[in-house]
């Protein structure tokens, strides 16, 4: 099975982004669509995660350039899967601001709906002393953000962040993509259209894609880190939680949203 969506000429296909910025995004011709098989050897759930910071343009060229070497996971009959995602911290931010500082390990909790499979999970993620990425994650009820005693509980049993201590901090929203590769044991995951929240404020919506590669460890000379280094992305620790913290949440410090903005305007257009 073949993907066959071409933004150039029609952006309407089931689950696209808004159809402003997939024109600027384009590059889905073509994609073959991963099988069971192949997917069930890609989960990498203890991995070492990569991310690069693009704008829409290089988000474009990459992707036209990873057809030969990496399938399409679908998300239904769409390429583009709805993410909506609520993440957690304490009242001073703590994890916010251990992820700025680097340290390790660190954690993230947040709750994920997968909009068009219908599913939500609640995930603790750490980032290890050796730069590797565990993920440990349970199923619950789809929809709900609201975190249980049992929620808790797992929270307490795979994180150090104290989890009776823990609120919603911020809210994303994005379409993401994501590949696996042929030969090389690796996922990629490109996200766009990312829109920041908190309560019932407007949404902040930001003009660049995340590209996130996810190995068993280092590798760097995959299609797609070859393909990274040609269209000159260097890897940055940038995370969509940090982000939207800085430009929405009012618990953020001006010394870390600095750190964020610099960041971001780094990104080469």
């Amino acid at each position: 099975m073949i993907l066959l969506a071409n933004p150039d000429v029609d952006v309407s296909f089931p689950g696209a982004p808004p159809l402003a910025f997939t024109e600027r995004v384009g590059a889905w011709n073509g994609f073959e669509v991963a099988s069971a098989e192949l997917l069930s050897q890609r989960e990498l759930l203890t991995r070492v995660d990569r991310k690069f910071v693009a704008s829409t343009k290089r988000v474009s060229s990459f992707l036209r350039g990873l057809r030969d070497d990496y399938r399409i996971l679908l998300a239904g009959d769409a390429g583009w899967a709805r993410y909506e995602t609520c993440y957690f911290d304490t009242p001073d931010l703590r994890a916010f601001s251990e992820h700025l500082r680097g340290r390790r390990p660190r954690f993230k909790v947040r709750i994920r709906h997968h909009m068009d499979r219908g599913q939500s999970f609640l995930e603790v993620k750490c980032k290890t002393n050796a730069c590797k990425t565990q993920k440990a994650r349970r199923r619950r009820q789809f929809g709900d953000s609201l975190l249980s005693d049992e929620d808790r509980a797992f929270i307490a049993e795979h994180c150090a962040l104290p989890a009776a201590a823990l609120d919603a901090a911020v809210w994303t929203n994005f379409r993401r993509a994501t590949f696996v590769g042929v030969e090389t044991n690796e996922r990629i995951t490109v996200d766009v259209g990312l829109t920041f929240q908190r309560g019932a404020d407007a949404g902040d919506t930001v003009e660049f894609g995340i590209i996130e590669l996810k190995q068993p460890r280092m590798l760097h000379s995959t299609p797609a880190a070859l393909l990274l280094r040609e269209l000159g992305l260097r890897e940055q620790s940038l995370s969509k939680y940090c982000v939207g913290v800085a430009k929405v949440h009012e618990g953020a410090k001006p010394r870390a949203r600095q750190t964020v903005s610099r960041t971001l305007q780094r990104i080469k257009p």
